[in-house]
């Protein structure tokens, strides 16, 4: 695409859905934002910055805009374009899960619990260094939730 990854985010996802507190580099404004993260025994811990691997966690953001991408993601047939169909794709099942052992199916990101007369729940989580989150959504109910640790376990 000629340009980083960070501007790529920004021009194909962050901008079109509004998610202006998110970022890998953070200006002035985020980093007087950001919440120290800490260990499992709450001491204070460094930031991880992964430019190498940005795409495994790089990204810092804070609930109200992963509940953007998360409402998005709920209707993903109302965003315009591209992006629109990139979420609708990424939700589909790309790979079986195993009921008996209780994996998952997975999508493009995405892990998928599917159970018998329970609505279908998309999730995904991550951790660096002193931090934990998770995000999901129902679909079939249009509910959505975010979960932001400040500690790594």
């Amino acid at each position: 695409a000629g340009k980083s990854y960070e501007a790529l985010l920004r021009e194909r996802i962050l901008d079109p859905l509004g998610m202006r507190d998110t970022a890998i580099g953070l200006d002035e404004r985020l980093r007087a934002r950001l919440k120290p993260g800490h260990s499992p025994a709450l001491a204070e811990v460094k930031n991880w910055d992964i430019p190498t691997l940005a795409g495994a966690g790089a990204l810092r953001s804070t609930v109200n805009d992963l509940l953007k991408f998360l409402a998005a993601n709920l209707e993903p047939a109302k965003v315009k374009g591209p992006l629109g169909q990139a979420l609708a794709e990424a939700q589909k099942t790309h790979r079986a899960g195993k009921p008996a052992t209780r994996e998952p199916e997975l999508g493009l990101g995405w892990h998928m619990i599917v159970l018998p007369d329970r609505p279908r729940i998309i999730w995904h989580n991550g951790g660096t260094g002193g931090y934990r989150s998770w995000a999901g959504l129902a679909p079939e109910k249009k509910e959505a939730a975010v979960v932001l640790c400040d500690t790594s376990y």
